[in-house]
């Protein structure tokens, strides 16, 4: 898998919603050239992200091992733009073309626009193939719209 946010990536691995072993790489929109840079940058997140700061030392040494093994990356460091991907956090592939980095797989997890989870109230997302919903979830509680239950299987789904 790989995952397009620091912000909203981190905090899915440290809540087991995304294993970290699954993890190739992620592609970060932030500016960062080194370690320093990156510590930065999750100072300003513990600080001023709610998620964050719930448990900032766990999104710390998360993002760190990341980048420690070469699988964080900060594209705007070597002049290169990060992928657009509307409310999408993770994907299957990606590729660099003209110092730009696109999606090219064709599934993606976008960010629902019409409702809040009916187990915690929060944002839903779905699982779409081109303009086909596959998949309704929450990443928050775990509530899926395709089994209509509450989960915990669907962390190893390969849709995912």
């Amino acid at each position: 898998m790989i995952g397009l946010s620091l912000s909203f990536c981190i905090p899915q691995i440290l809540a087991d919603k995304v294993r970290i072993e699954d993890v190739e790489l992620v592609i970060s929109d932030a500016y960062f050239e080194t370690r320093m840079q990156l510590e930065e940058r999750m100072d300003y997140l513990v600080t001023n992200d709610t998620v964050w700061k719930k448990n900032p030392e766990g999104y710390r040494a998360i993002a760190l091992a990341l980048y420690d093994d070469g699988k964080l990356i900060s594209p705007r460091a070597v002049g290169q733009q990060p992928p657009e991907h509307d409310a999408t956090w993770w994907c299957d592939a990606v590729c660099l073309e003209n110092d730009k980095w696109h999606i090219i797989n064709s599934r993606k997890w976008v960010l629902s626009e019409h409702g809040a989870c009916p187990g915690c109230g929060d944002r839903t997302y779905h699982l779409m193939d081109g303009d086909t919903v596959l998949k309704e979830k929450c990443s928050s509680c775990g509530w899926s719209a395709r089994t209509n239950a509450w989960f915990l299987s669907d962390r190893n789904d390969p849709e995912q």
